[in-house]
């Protein structure tokens, strides 16, 4: 840290909560309270908390892509998560190693309960229909209002 000019007290502590739904917000306000208390417990300053209400397979969380900039921007030290799932549903070992290399590391509260393979394959493969079809759902809904609209201007002319 020292060579890439970046002092270590000033460096931040990330807390991240994640939900899928608007439904789940209790828990996320939970979520970020725990993650809260750890860090204040642990003497962490400086924390940054970010929040997402999105699929953990959505690239287009405001929250995680705001961590991304600011660990290129090499601004954390540690990112504090309860779950690895409420960070990432995949490729989170490939994350951790992408982090380790700008000298920040992931802490995950509560490790996943180990799982037989098959219950993890189905776990994966309902979060990924269960992304895919939100995102049909949303297709669908865009489309009908599109067709709404250009009828109402049919109708008003």
């Amino acid at each position: 840290m020292r060579i890439l000019g970046v002092s270590s007290k000033e460096r931040k502590t990330v807390i991240y909560s994640r939900v899928s739904s608007q439904g789940q917000k209790s828990d996320l306000a939970t979520q970020e309270t725990l993650l809260e208390h750890y860090a204040i417990k642990n003497g962490y300053r400086n924390i940054i908390k970010l929040k997402d209400i999105a699929s953990g397979l959505n690239g287009k969380r405001y929250g995680i892509n705001k961590l991304f900039q600011m660990i290129n921007n090499n601004e954390v030290d540690r990112v504090i998560v309860n779950y690895k799932n409420r960070f990432t549903r995949f490729g989170f070992h490939s994350l951790e190693t992408y982090f380790k290399g700008h000298g920040t590391k992931i802490i995950v509260l509560n490790q996943d309960e180990v799982h037989d393979p098959q219950k993890e394959l189905i776990d994966d493969l309902l979060a990924i229909v269960t992304s895919f079809s939100g995102e049909i759902y949303g297709s669908r809904i865009h489309k009908a209002r599109h067709i709404v609209n250009m009828l109402k201007t049919e109708v008003k002319t």
